[in-house]
């Protein structure tokens, strides 16, 4: 049920607004869910997802289902690439290729500390963000 009359419910619209969407709005989109021990630490239960985090991949074929480190984010195909989720090229036997995946089937199990991620979860959390001294 649609409550803001200021916005569209029309799925066709709704799913053209995410094809065009520019890439500062597509990093807010791309989010994952927290582990259990991440979501009562800073009591969010999701975050978008940023290179240099650990995630485990949830949904996906056996060679997938793995956990790794996050390589590469990918804002225009809304795809991210996990270090061990590969598969051998068919011609090149040497040659390992990234699966692409897509960021809601994974889990964040541990976060890239940036500062601008820590104020968001204060901002979240209804607190005012105090940088630690060095």
């Amino acid at each position: 049920m649609k409550f803001n009359n200021d916005v569209t419910g029309q799925r066709r619209k709704q799913r053209k607004a995410i094809y065009i969407a520019p890439s500062h709005l597509r990093a807010k989109l791309m989010v994952s869910r927290l582990a259990e021990t991440l979501r009562t630490e800073y009591k969010v239960t999701n975050m978008p997802i940023c290179k240099g985090d650990v995630v485990k991949v949830l949904v996906g074929g056996k060679k997938v289902k793995v956990t790794g480190k996050v390589t590469a984010v990918d804002r225009k195909n809304y795809k991210i690439y996990v270090e061990g989720a590969n598969h051998k090229a068919r011609k090149e036997a040497d040659k390992a290729k990234q699966i692409p995946i897509h960021p809601s089937n994974c889990l964040i199990t541990e976060l890239y500390p940036v500062a601008s991620r820590l104020r968001a979860i204060a901002r979240r959390n209804g607190k005012e963000f105090v940088p630690k001294a060095k």
